[in-house]
């Protein structure tokens, strides 16, 4: 425990905003990362009986066949075993040249949306949930009318980053109060991925949702109308 204290140290150090901060590789960070982040996830779910297990990959692995359908027995393995497989990019090694975060504007402009989906699509999963800090996608309107959630995407939709609307537990959030920290560029790639993973068949439905509300997976999974949904366009009926 006082190994993982003194470790945590210069990670914080790194992302404060007081005072200068502390420079430290990425890939060495997110290596250190991934240990704490580990025990966490571990130690939570320690608390309902259940234990997860690690499976970190890259866009390289993905666009491997190999490497993908090894990644994929394994985790259906650990499923068949009773673990939570916890999937995340492998950060220390990845070749990605995309950063998370733009500094200059404090927007995430990568996540791990498409490495998600082509998992998803590869285990032939039934739902995608994009657990973002919005209550869904909005439509674009004029700077004077109030944005409407998108309840189901249709393709074309144009959508915004910014002018939001948020319930009061979100509101607590003071970053999450005006917009989304999501740019342009990033709600464009979810976007596309949630329209190709449905597209195919492979996988059945896509959501995307805040991950700031407790309960918001339970209210996906219970058919609420939450978020926006992403589905298969139908099939055109046949001609007799």
């Amino acid at each position: 425990m006082r190994r993982n204290l003194a470790l945590s140290k210069p990670l914080r150090d790194s992302v404060s905003s007081d005072g200068p901060k502390l420079r430290l590789d990425q890939n060495a960070s997110a290596a250190l990362g991934q240990a704490l982040l580990m025990n966490l996830y571990e130690s939570l779910l320690s608390k309902y009986n259940l234990s997860c297990a690690q499976v970190l990959v890259t866009a390289d692995d993905m666009a491997d066949p190999l490497t993908l359908a090894q990644s994929r027995d394994t985790i259906t393995e650990l499923l068949h075993l009773g673990a939570i497989p916890i999937v995340n990019e492998n950060d220390a090694v990845t070749g990605r040249t995309i950063p998370v975060l733009d500094e200059a504007t404090n927007e995430v402009v990568y996540d791990n949306d498409e490495l998600a989906c082509q998992l998803a699509a590869e285990l032939r999963a039934d739902l995608v949930v994009f657990l973002t800090d919005m209550d869904g996608l909005f439509t674009r309107k004029t700077p004077k009318a109030t944005p409407e959630r998108i309840s189901l995407y249709s393709p074309g939709t144009p959508v915004i980053a910014e002018g939001m609307t948020f319930d009061s537990l979100t509101r607590t959030h003071s970053s999450f109060e005006k917009r989304s920290r999501s740019s342009i560029q990033g709600l464009e790639v979810l976007v596309q991925e949630a329209q190709r993973v449905t597209a195919s068949g492979l996988v059945r439905a896509a959501v995307v949702t805040s991950g700031h509300h407790p309960v918001a997976l339970l209210r996906v999974m219970r058919g609420e109308d939450v978020g926006t949904l992403f589905t298969a366009a139908p099939a055109p009926a046949s001609k007799l």
